[in-house]
């Protein structure tokens, strides 16, 4: 049975203190206050080096500016609109230990929560969707102005390297309607998804998507699941209801590889300025990750460049713009295959009325069940809008009317 307890919360729960502790920390936070009010703000900048890893921020809900308010080495998840969910758990693991460390510190200078599970919940991967599903459905469980709007899934074999780049920055735009609806933000290799890191909106979609992501295994028994919960995570986002939903950005947003030593990086692969490196199927896993945790750590400012210096900026903006402009182009090819759909609906109806006598023939019975198939097709896209239909949804009415054309022209030429 899953245990809220197993869970660690970075940045979220406090604990009873003691007295003294209390005093301490009181002690120590007066004294760092009265220390930066004697910093002159023009120096009060990010700094290239390791007090990163002491420096709080949070992202405001309503305005999107960061906020320096918080006082607390840690941000209340409550004012977050952006939280991480990992898994790390089973004998020590020192390097991992060490990667997930970047990340904490990632989180508090941006003021993300960071959920963390430390105990398995199922066998295998099958964890990581289990306690996807949890931390979900824990934040719809508050009221919506107090809970997480995205979460983002990372591996804990991903290292950050850019401590500048705020996860806010690869969503949709806050505020655009036309992009309102989209749920999943996700990358590919060459094995096709990869879900080592990826952002999702908290919402029923989640829920809805993990839950035939965990049941995938069970009711698709003899399907083969090559990575696991990722391939029946793949398979479940191919379904109509979660691919109109779905978008694919590039790689290097958030899940680059590594580059071999002493190679310039190609494609998908880490460059000075990325958020962070991913070690998906690397050998030699702990000692590579050993030597890019330390790189990390330095944090040098070739790797620590702010989004507005990096190609980033630009192509996230042209990225979502580029979106809209092929959904307006996917709603109209859906629209016109919807009209084509039912305008040949139409045709057959009224040619099948009154000929009963006509279904002992065969292309009178083929039409019939054109019609029938039709029918199914279109009232299965009728709950998307036209602008979010995919280019299946698309060819598949288009294939439909095809066949049901071809069985009306066999029909009248009888």
């Amino acid at each position: 049975m899953f245990r809220w307890s197993s869970c660690e919360r970075v940045g979220i729960d406090g604990s009873n203190r003691s007295g003294v502790r209390f005093v301490l920390i009181l002690l120590f936070a007066i004294g760092a206050i009265i220390t930066i009010a004697r910093i002159p703000k023009s120096e009060r900048q990010f700094r290239q080096t390791p007090s990163i890893f002491k420096t709080p921020t949070v992202q405001s809900k309503k305005t999107g500016t960061t906020q320096s308010q918080i006082k607390t080495t840690d941000a209340n998840d409550e004012r977050a609109r952006v939280g991480k969910v990992s898994i790390l758990y089973g004998d020590p693991k020192p390097v991992y230990e060490r990667a997930l460390r970047t990340h904490k510190a990632h989180n508090r200078i941006h003021g993300y929560p960071f959920f963390i599970q430390r105990e398995s919940i199922l066998d295998g991967y099958w964890t990581k969707p289990a306690h996807l599903q949890a931390v979900i459905l824990r934040e719809l469980e508050k009221p919506r102005p107090k809970r997480l709007e995205w979460i983002y899934w990372v591996d804990a074999d991903t290292v950050v390297l850019n401590y500048q780049t705020p996860l806010e920055a690869f969503l949709p735009p806050e505020g655009d309607a036309e992009l309102s609806d989209i749920q999943i933000i996700v990358t590919e290799d060459w094995n096709g998804l990869n879900n080592g890191v990826f952002a999702i909106r908290v919402d029923k979609y989640a829920v809805e998507l993990f839950a035939g992501v965990l049941a995938f295994r069970d009711f698709r028994e003899n399907t083969t699941l090559e990575f696991q919960d990722q391939s029946a995570m793949e398979k479940v986002l191919q379904q109509q209801k979660f691919a109109a939903h779905r978008v694919e950005v590039p790689q290097r947003w958030f899940n680059s590889y590594k580059s071999n030593k002493g190679e310039e990086p190609e494609g998908a692969q880490v460059h000075p300025g990325d958020f962070l490196v991913h070690f998906a199927g690397v050998e030699n896993r702990e000692e590579e990750m050993t030597k890019w945790c330390e790189l990390s750590e330095r944090t040098e400012p070739l790797w620590n460049s702010r989004l507005s210096d990096t190609k980033f900026d630009i192509e996230i903006r042209k990225f979502w713009e580029e979106v809209k402009r092929n959904r307006k182009k996917a709603g109209q090819g859906g629209r016109d295959a919807r009209r084509r759909l039912q305008d040949m609906l139409g045709a057959v109806e009224k040619s099948i009325q009154g000929q009963t006598d006509q279904l002992e023939n065969e292309e009178w019975r083929a039409l019939s069940a054109s019609f029938e198939h039709g029918k199914k097709v279109l009232e299965a896209e009728a709950g998307l809008n036209d602008d979010v239909l995919t280019e299946d949804d698309i060819r598949a009415l288009k294939s439909v009317a095809d066949e049901i054309q071809n069985a009306y022209e066999s029909v009248t030429e009888i």
